[in-house]
């Protein structure tokens, strides 16, 4: 795609509305994901040393995490039994309000990384 094409794209997705421009720009799993803690190179690691007969609190020591994190990452099915257990344990007590608020931050984040051109727009 040319420059000029790829600068008109970049002006339409900062002219979208907040909720428009949540949907369109997605960063989860990517590096500018702001849940995501470690790279793939790290959880790569953390796995090589987990089937090398490493404990997990070992490895989280290494990593300077918590072992339940380390677990998630390198015993395979671990966090979707762990979702599950907790599902419906605890009631959601963030009201609509709430969750509107975190959609308009997170959709000023995307437009912040779109707008330094940090996220590439195809």
């Amino acid at each position: 795609m040319c420059l000029f094409k790829r600068r008109k794209r970049r002006e339409a997705i900062l002219r979208l509305d907040d909720r428009s421009l949540d949907i369109e720009i997605r960063i989860r799993g990517t590096k500018f994901d702001r849940q995501r803690k470690f790279r793939d190179d790290q959880i790569n690691a953390m796995r090589k040393l987990y089937k090398n007969h490493w404990s997990i609190s070992a490895i989280a020591e290494v990593f300077d995490t918590v072992p339940h994190v380390v677990k998630c990452y390198v015993v395979s099915g671990y966090r979707d039994s762990y979702n599950e257990k907790r599902k419906g344990k605890y009631p959601e007590k963030r009201s609509s309000y709430d969750r509107l608020l975190d959609m308009h931050e997170r959709a000023s984040y995307k437009r912040t990384l779109v707008e330094n051109k940090k996220l590439k727009v195809k």
